[in-house]
């Protein structure tokens, strides 16, 4: 009995009953959010590329095959065109990601850094970048970082839409401020 009272006293001094009231609170909305997420719109950002820059991506995406990683240079960004929730965009697009993970795929999933131009935002996003799941660990890396949220520690703002670049529809992305 004192030791069940100690340990209690211990929880509630390290805020480990918060913790858990926390959780419970944020767990008790995921039916709401479940009926919420069949009315939100998952618009997908069309990327339009000219062959040209389409192809001085893909040198790169070459080259960095060769090396075994990808050496980022300022002349890597190409310009693109496009368009998100009817709202016409101009940006600059380049490949993204050190290892092979991100650009070595025989399914063109690759992985991309977006800078928007002018006022233009995505999701509240000006800078960020579009992956594949599969390079984060698919959801492990978004739920971490929930819970970086969670506990008052900045995180990384993550949404999922899909992804056309000139024409062809990839599958969902992660986009990764």
């Amino acid at each position: 009995s004192l030791g069940i009272a100690f340990i209690t006293t211990r929880a509630v001094q390290i805020g480990f009953a918060g913790i858990i009231i926390r959780t419970i609170k944020s767990n008790i909305k995921v039916p709401t959010n479940y009926v919420k997420s069949f009315s939100r719109s998952n618009k997908p950002l069309i990327i339009d590329i000219d062959y040209k820059d389409l192809m001085t991506l893909e040198n790169k995406r070459l080259d960095s095959i060769d090396k075994g990683m990808l050496i980022v240079e300022d002349s890597d960004w190409v310009n693109f065109s496009g368009k998100f929730d009817d709202k016409k965009l101009n940006g600059e697009i380049r490949l993204k990601g050190l290892l092979s993970a991100h650009w070595s795929m025989k399914d063109n999933n690759y992985s991309y850094k977006i800078k928007l131009k002018g006022d233009n935002t995505i999701l509240g996003m000006k800078r960020f970048s579009i992956q594949h799941p599969r390079t984060r660990n698919y959801m492990v890396d978004w739920y971490f970082q929930k819970m970086l949220k969670q506990q008052g520690i900045i995180s990384a703002r993550y949404h999922f839409n899909p992804v056309i670049i000139n024409g062809r529809r990839l599958p969902i992305y992660q986009f990764e401020e």
